[in-house]
């Protein structure tokens, strides 16, 4: 029997510069490459065939600008992860909420 997988969706959101490209909601190439430089080594460690993984996208200005899988959905099948990837939240969705509204109440919002 497989051993139990557990994945993480992850969300980056970046505050976006002032300049040409900012205003056009994308990234320049060499800005791309830097983002894509930067998450890829936080999770180096994830892109194995025997690796559970997670799925991220960082954004700016409310529009996708990076989006990869890392590891794998199903160990079994050998199925990785893609940024189409969808995973069932069920109730894991309320620890990040609770946590949520811990860091709120101590910054007295």
């Amino acid at each position: 029997m497989p051993r139990s997988l557990a994945v993480s969706t992850l969300v980056l959101f970046l505050l976006a510069p002032d300049g040409a490209a900012a205003r056009q909601g994308g990234l320049t190439g060499a800005e791309h490459r830097a983002v894509e430089e930067r998450v890829d080594s936080v999770f180096a460690d994830l892109v194995g065939p025997t690796s559970p993984g997670c799925a991220l996208s960082v954004m700016r200005d409310g529009a996708p600008v990076y989006e990869r899988g890392y590891g794998m959905a199903n160990l079994e099948y050998g199925i990785p992860i893609t940024p189409q990837s969808v995973f069932h939240v069920a109730s894991v969705s309320k620890h990040f909420t609770a946590m949520a509204v811990e860091l709120l109440v101590n910054e007295g919002r």
